[in-house]
């Protein structure tokens, strides 16, 4: 305390059953209580939804249902669309909260998406916070995606409680329906618990508990369950899509030439997501991770695996495995395998996986054959006119990139070149001599290169190197390779320090204003991960004004390059970053950028 008082207690202590454990109090210097003590809560992650606590889970019979209403359209839902206007939502799981008000005063209904990590006194103040700003009103409370490890935190705090009739709040919500991120479900009513008090029921099993709504046409059979479900899907649509409207270069609404002279798919699609940049965008990757996560309520994680259909996809699959999977397949045992796509157009990469039976897609393109045959965890809620213009870009053969007349590349340097000494040999791009590099890649702390068998996109592989490891483990010592990133990227993007949050700052080697440029770089999952990890040392403003100039470069495969060109492949960029390169051919400054480019530039 600030007078020197001291409250504590030798250890080990023993607790028998319920007790409050009594600390000694001690002025310092006059008793024997010396030292410091942190007081830490420590988890693990494990599944608290169980079924003997009234948790219901899909059945392996009940599997095929639940993809079927996830493969539902737009226009199928259009009835429950706008019921699920006329009631409040309340998101809460991202950094910045965000709600959508009900549009019809008698809405009875009520969805909240908590953050993680709370405790029960904050679980139970949130609610009584939401029946004041109801104003009291009795309503029917769901609260979603509750992480599974949390689950048994919200049983202790909302099942069989019991408050004094002092606290009006419990009376707001005649039922309380849970649902996590695993989909399981469970429900308590609110009911009397004798004189001066009231509260809640013990969890009860929803299997066969209906909504009580009238039934749609697109959900004529309308369980509580398959409520939720697409009450979720389309919030995370709004956002996702809210999200891709703000930041440019996201979505290109115009006609793109996708297939010509093939039966395979759309001749032409309306409308184009950038889906990789999308992927670098922490709200819509947050996203996908969170839908494609609920995918393992309905298989066993310990037994089925997701496999990327592609590089856009893999991002998304590795984000779900590294903070989400609780219980991952061990060695021998038979995985079943379950292909991940990014957005389904002409399900050719479908088809050539094999995997075609069992496959989950993040979004399916409204001109797609296969919409609405398909499991699609968003909707597509794109900003598009009603006509769109004809865009003079075309598919890269049978790529998902897309380009001025469907071709465009450039080489990438891999050595700088000595205009003073043509003869002499090329040094290489970077900080580091190779010298330097072999003494990192033999580090033991982080391991980088690793020995074994790896298989990488049906390459087999002796040798593999973790690169990302080593950047996490820089930023995570704050060392010279987190400084040397942060310092170069931030800086050629004339990203000024006071956008750089507090604990960052000794990152940074200059506060000056660095003459304002762009970073195009080779999109792969690493590199990607590494320019999410820079930008992670911005405050929200800074990352807006830095992404604006990043471009990822999408490599091709190496077939669909040109014989006639010596390096044999290409690499794709965006419309934006291809007009931007002739501004700079034509004698323009990228230190004189005035404006954020746009896929819509003209030259």
């Amino acid at each position: 305390m600030n007078d020197n008082t001291w409250y504590g207690s030798t250890v080990p202590f023993s607790r028998q059953q319920q007790q409050v454990h009594a600390l000694v109090k001690a002025r310092a210097g006059t008793s024997s209580l010396t030292g410091m003590i942190y007081h830490l809560r420590i988890g693990w992650k494990e599944r608290g939804d169980r079924e003997e606590d009234g948790w219901t889970r899909y059945g392996a019979e009940e599997i095929e249902t639940v993809e079927q209403e996830l493969a539902r359209t737009d226009e199928d839902c259009v009835e429950i669309f706008s019921w699920f206007e006329n009631c409040t939502v309340y998101d809460d799981r991202h950094e910045s909260p965000f709600k959508i008000e009900r549009t019809a005063n008698d809405a009875d209904w009520l969805m909240l998406l908590p953050k993680r990590h709370l405790m029960k006194w904050d679980i139970l103040k949130r609610l009584e916070k939401l029946s004041d700003e109801r104003g009291g009103e009795s309503c029917t409370l769901v609260i979603a995606d509750i992480q599974s490890y949390e689950a048994g935190t919200y049983h202790a705090a909302i099942s069989d409680s019991g408050f004094g009739v002092k606290e009006r709040w419990p009376a707001a919500f005649q039922r309380i329906v849970l649902a996590t991120n695993r989909l399981t479900f469970a429900f308590v009513d609110y009911e009397t618990k004798g004189i001066g008090r009231h509260g809640f029921s013990a969890t009860k099993h929803p299997g066969a508990f209906k909504s009580g709504l009238p039934p749609f046409r697109s959900l004529p059979d309308l369980s509580v369950r398959s409520l939720v479900i697409h009450w979720i899907k389309w919030l995370d649509s709004i956002r996702l899509w809210r999200t891709i409207d703000e930041w440019p270069g996201l979505f290109i609404a115009e006609r793109i030439t996708w297939c010509e002279n093939s039966a395979g798919g759309p001749s032409e699609i309306g409308g184009y997501l950038n889906f990789p940049k999308t992927a670098h965008n922490n709200l819509c990757m947050s996203l996908y991770r969170n839908a494609l996560s609920r995918i393992f309520g309905l298989y066993d994680e310990s037994s089925h695996e997701l496999i990327p259909l592609d590089r856009l996809a893999l991002p998304v699959v590795q984000e779900v495995y590294e903070k989400d999977v609780l219980d991952p397949p061990n060695a021998g045992v038979e995985i079943a395998e379950i292909a991940v796509g990014s957005v389904l157009v002409s399900g050719a990469t479908l088809h050539a996986s094999g995997l075609a039976q069992r496959s989950v897609h993040l979004l399916v393109h409204p001109d797609s054959q296969l919409r609405g045959k398909k499991t699609a965890l968003f909707h597509w809620f794109a900003p598009c006119p009603a006509d769109l213009p004809v865009s003079t870009k075309k598919r890269v053969g049978r790529t998902a990139a897309i380009a001025p007349e469907g071709w465009l590349s450039f080489e990438v340097p891999r050595y700088q070149s000595t205009p003073d000494e043509p003869t002499a040999d090329p040094k290489p791009i970077g900080a580091r001599t190779p010298g330097d590099t072999y003494s990192d890649l033999q580090s033991t702390s982080p391991v980088i290169a690793k020995f074994g068998h790896w298989c990488y996109e049906g390459h087999h592989d002796f040798l593999t190197f973790n690169i990302d490891d080593a950047v996490r483990d820089a930023f995570l010592r704050k060392g010279p390779l987190a400084r040397f990133l942060c310092t170069n990227v931030l800086a050629h993007l004339g990203v000024p320090a006071s956008s750089v949050r507090e604990e960052y700052l000794k990152l940074i080697d200059s506060t000056e204003m660095a003459p304002a440029g762009i970073i195009v770089y080779r999109s792969h999952p690493s590199s990607d991960r590494i320019i999410r990890r820079v930008l992670d040392v911005l405050d929200g403003n800074g990352r807006k004004l830095a992404e604006t100039w990043i471009f990822p470069v999408q490599p091709l495969r190496t077939r669909w390059g040109s014989n006639r060109h010596p390096w044999r492949g290409c690499a794709v960029i965006t419309a934006a970053a291809h007009a931007l390169g002739k501004l700079l051919a034509l004698g323009a400054s990228v230190g004189t950028r005035s404006h954020p480019p746009s896929d819509q530039t003209e030259v």
